[in-house]
């Protein structure tokens, strides 16, 4: 699952697989955080991503970044703030938020 995050969505198929992917990790990572911590996140609607509201999208994904990073002691950057026509800010967008997923299931020692 991990290693679908650091792929850079260009069409609709490389979105529902990414979003998938996506969700399947924020999924193990709640399990992780409920049974390591007994901490029960949130889970947000982020699969699939509506294309005609992505700010929304963006929002949501950054709520559960910021519960996520909370409980786990991360530190959190901004997600909301990415033009998904900008090339080189999806690149950068997809990186830093692949990092953070590969953090918190380093932290939580789970493989997605």
């Amino acid at each position: 699952m991990l290693v679908q995050l650091i792929n850079i969505p260009s069409t609709a198929h490389d979105w529902d697989v990414w979003s998938y992917h996506h969700r399947l990790s924020h999924d193990a990572i709640i399990d992780a955080v409920l049974k390591q911590k007994g901490i029960n996140l949130t889970s947000y609607l982020v699969d699939p991503i509506p294309t005609t509201a992505f700010p929304d999208w963006l929002d949501r994904n950054q709520q559960l970044h910021i519960e996520m990073d909370a409980a786990i002691g991360a530190q959190s950057v901004d997600l909301q703030d990415v033009n998904p026509k900008d090339a080189n800010e999806m690149a950068a967008w997809v990186y830093i938020h692949w990092l953070e997923h590969q953090t918190a299931e380093r932290v939580l020692k789970i493989g997605s």
